[in-house]
């Protein structure tokens, strides 16, 4: 009987030994580790969509482009109301009218957002008569680095008057 109670007690030593160790262990266990993404693999929230005013194309939901559908020009000068870059962007904008036949009669320099050109004063001369497919083409550029982004070509009618 004396083995047999030895070895019980061996156990129970043992298996106090064990339950003492993992309440140890488990009161300085240190809390494993979060992991955090590094910042390039952070993706930001889309900004919410703002619904366009009517003569605005917006492009990729960020860049508002004045829409319009005809032009005329009178004694070479473009009134030009409406063309220019909306104060709601956050870039530059220049503007250039292409003629159907590829030839650009206008280029504008760089406008800031909220600045918008009055009139157009064509470089080239153009007979009198309605132009159709002339192209407004947008350029967009970073404010901070000018490097390209996305534009537009609008498509127009211009009437020259005589």
């Amino acid at each position: 009987m004396s083995v047999i109670t030895l070895a019980i007690c061996m156990v129970a030593f043992a298996l106090s030994a064990v339950a003492i160790g993992y309440s140890y262990g488990a009161a300085n266990a240190q809390p494993a580790p979060i992991p955090v993404a590094p910042v390039n693999q952070v993706t930001r929230t889309p900004e919410p969509e703002v619904e366009p005013e009517p003569e605005e194309i917006l492009i990729d939901g960020y860049i508002a482009i004045p829409g319009f559908e005809r032009l005329t020009a009178d004694k070479g000068v473009i009134n030009s109301s409406g063309i220019g870059n909306p104060a709601k962007n956050d870039c530059y904008i220049i503007v250039s009218i292409i003629m159907p036949d590829g030839q650009e009669v206008y280029h504008s320099g760089i406008l800031a957002p909220g600045q918008m050109l009055d009139t157009i004063t064509l470089g080239f001369h153009l007979d009198p008569g309605i132009y159709d497919e002339v192209i407004a083409r947008y350029s967009c550029y970073a404010i901070d680095t000018m490097q390209p982004l996305n534009g537009a070509d609008i498509n127009f009618t211009l009437e020259v008057l005589p």
